[in-house]
C-alpha cells in the first residue's frame, strides 16, 4: 500500500511545519495583545468599591477605584430602608480615593444591617453591606 502524502509535492515538509508553527505563534501573540489591551484599558462601567477595613464592623470608610471616563459618583448610606447620609464625590479616571465617613453619626441609629450604595451618572450601582 502506498503512503499518502498530506502535502503537495512542491511543498517540503520542513517548510510546511515552519509555516504552521509561525501561524500558531502569530495567533498566540495577537490574542495575548488583545488580552493585554483589555486589561490595561477597561471598558465603560469598570469601577469598584470596598471597605478599607473589612474585618472591623465599626469602620465604614471605603475606597472607590474608577476605570471609566465618568468621574461623578453618588454614595448613600442606609440602615434598612432609612437613608442616613448622601453625598456626591468626584473620582478622576484611573484614580482611587478614600472616603472617610463619620461612624458615630452612621451607627448612632443602632444595630442592624447598613448598606453603602454607590451610583455613577449612568445609574450603574454597586452595594456593600456592614452588619452592626
Amino acid at each position: 500500500m502506498k503512503k499518502k502524502n498530506l502535502f503537495p509535492q512542491y511543498v517540503e515538509r520542513r517548510t510546511a511545519i515552519v509555516v504552521m508553527i509561525g501561524i500558531l505563534l502569530v495567533g498566540f501573540f495577537v490574542s495575548m495583545s488583545g488580552s493585554w489591551r483589555a486589561l490595561s484599558n477597561p471598558q465603560e462601567g469598570a469601577w469598584e468599591i470596598a471597605f478599607l477595613l473589612p474585618d472591623e464592623p465599626g469602620n465604614f470608610d471605603f475606597s472607590l477605584t474608577n476605570h471609566q471616563n465618568i468621574s461623578e459618583f453618588t454614595y448613600e448610606v442606609f440602615r434598612g430602608r432609612e437613608s442616613i447620609q448622601k453625598n456626591t464625590i468626584t473620582v478622576p479616571f484611573g484614580e482611587r480615593i478614600t472616603v472617610d465617613l463619620d461612624e458615630k453619626d452612621i451607627f448612632s441609629r443602632g444595630e442592624g444591617v447598613y448598606t453603602l450604595r454607590v451610583r455613577d451618572k449612568n445609574a450603574q450601582e454597586r452595594e456593600i453591606y456592614r452588619r452592626r
